[in-house]
């Protein structure tokens, strides 16, 4: 008579819970990734010239986006905006305003600029930038039909894993503000 072995099948909750546990790793790896890359871009941000004056307020709009993945951020670099814009507007409008500069897909310059005329790129904001001019030109974004008077002066500051930040000229407010 041969002997059978009985091979060990784990049950249903003992799945789920590794399962859990995989899933709860994971998130918390990809947490320490964003925080790390978090870190990384403010430091090269701080350590460009002429960002200093901004580096607190560029910091804070940068925690405050620790938990988003694939943006695009659009980076308001001129210090007399920044400057005014976290003095003028209350907190929430100032939210507002921040959610208006992150892009909910993260593109590289090139693939910006290579988007074709029309495109719709959605902010957090709920409003979406729409790309004017034909692919390969420079950047011009539109509020509606309302010209965005910014232009990327500094493209692909950071380009990370789960987000990617570019320099822009000036504050973006959205038209209903």
């Amino acid at each position: 008579m041969a002997c059978r072995q009985q091979r060990w099948r784990p049950s249903v909750s003992v799945l789920a819970t590794v399962v859990a546990l995989l899933l709860l790793l994971q998130a918390s790896r990809v947490e320490a990734i964003r925080r790390a890359e978090l870190q990384r871009a403010i430091g090269q941000i701080n350590r460009r010239a002429g960002f200093a004056t901004v580096k607190n307020v560029i910091s804070q709009w940068l925690s405050a986006l620790t938990s988003l993945s694939d943006v695009t951020i659009l980076l308001p670099l001129s210090p007399e905006v920044i400057s005014f814009m976290s003095t003028a507007f209350s907190p929430a409008k100032r939210d507002q305003i921040l959610a208006f500069h992150v892009i909910t897909k993260r593109y590289s310059y090139a693939n910006l600029t290579a988007l074709w005329g029309g495109a719709e790129l959605e902010t957090l904001e709920g409003m979406p930038l729409i790309k004017r001019g034909p692919n390969f030109q420079p950047l011009t974004l539109f509020q509606g039909r309302q010209l965005v008077p910014s232009l990327v002066i500094v493209p692909n500051i950071f380009v990370g894993s789960t987000f990617t930040i570019h320099g822009i000229s000036t504050v973006l407010i959205p038209p209903d503000l």
